[in-house]
């Protein structure tokens, strides 16, 4: 083979040669244009996942991570949508003020409500402690036998009076009546009485005692209007007293609700309704009792106690209504 020949093939070799490693290069570095690749693989290096829109109970949420290395690389995630207790959880209550429905007492802890001022399907309660001892009131109680006709009564004593904690169930004749004219209903809530009756052709009296025995069994005297008022003060105060001194038992309202009292001081009072104009009204929701005290010629100072209410009432009605009685002991 000729020198010049050898030159040739050999020159040619080289630039085939070179030829095929230029293209190599191109293709591991460089694109179509001879810019640097972008298609090396690249591995992230995750931050911690941040809630950006809170799941609710309407709509799921959305949580993002960025990378470290690469702040312009973000990755987001579905936050499922809140349902069942935790809906209950999310929603923020705007309470009402605590209500009493169930008082406490000696005996049992009570029950204080709330509702929630922007939905009242939503309640919550709250225990109420039992009394403790320092609370509690050391009820007294005695008995009296009416000799007139052997009747027994429960008896109570309250500050510096001792009260009969029943009322009177003595037959006095007319101006004495069973309400609705039935004996069971004397059994339960006593007999009632209108003013000339109880007062037994005694005069009018506001002293404390009344002095007065009228209908009431020997030793034990009609309540001056001045007596009831220190019964309703030593209960809190007339404005108050009713529920402290209605029974826990036998009050009854509209549709059936309760209006029972607590009955805290044992003066046991219960709803024997009214007598008047020839009918009867409001057993079971309405107590009235009388006082020795006129307040005026045609009219007497009475005390009333209603189911709905926590004030003891205070009115001056005519004599010829009939009411309930309570007897006071003498001194």
């Amino acid at each position: 083979m000729s020198s010049t020949k050898f030159l040739s093939t050999k020159v040619s070799a080289v630039f085939a040669c070179t030829a095929i490693f230029c293209a190599m290069l191109m293709f591991v570095v460089c694109d179509g244009n001879g810019n640097p690749s972008n298609n090396s693989v690249h591995t992230h290096s995750w931050g911690d996942w941040q809630v950006t829109t809170p799941a609710t109970c309407d709509a799921a949420g959305v949580e993002t991570r960025i990378c470290k290395e690469d702040a312009s690389h973000t990755e987001t995630s579905p936050i499922e949508k809140l349902t069942g207790a935790q809906c209950e959880t999310e929603h923020t209550h705007t309470w009402g003020e605590w209500t009493v429905t169930t008082p406490a007492t000696c005996d049992a802890a009570g029950v204080e409500t709330r509702t929630c001022q922007t939905d009242n399907s939503h309640t919550e309660t709250s225990a109420i402690p039992q009394l403790s001892d320092s609370e509690c009131i050391k009820i007294d109680y005695g008995t009296l036998t009416d000799t007139r006709d052997g009747q027994t009564y429960r008896t109570v004593k309250i500050g510096e009076q001792t009260w009969m904690a029943e009322n009177l169930n003595y037959d006095a004749g007319n101006g004495s009546v069973c309400y609705d004219s039935l004996e069971s209903n004397c059994n339960i809530y006593g007999r009632l009485y209108d003013w000339i009756t109880v007062m037994s052709g005694t005069s009018s009296s506001s002293l404390n005692p009344s002095g007065v025995r009228g209908v009431c069994p020997d030793g034990w005297h009609i309540p001056s209007d001045d007596e009831w008022t220190a019964l309703t003060d030593f209960a809190g105060g007339a404005s108050t007293a009713c529920t402290q001194l209605r029974s826990t038992s036998g009050w009854t309202g509209p549709n059936g609700v309760s209006g029972n009292g607590t009955n805290e001081y044992g003066f046991s009072a219960l709803p024997g309704g009214e007598g008047i104009n020839g009918g009867f009204n409001n057993v079971g929701g309405l107590g009235l009792w009388w006082s020795a005290t006129e307040g005026g010629s045609s009219n007497a100072w009475n005390r009333s106690m209603r189911q709905s209410a926590v004030n003891v009432g205070r009115l001056s009605v005519t004599k010829r209504a009939y009411y309930s009685v309570r007897c006071v002991q003498d001194n």
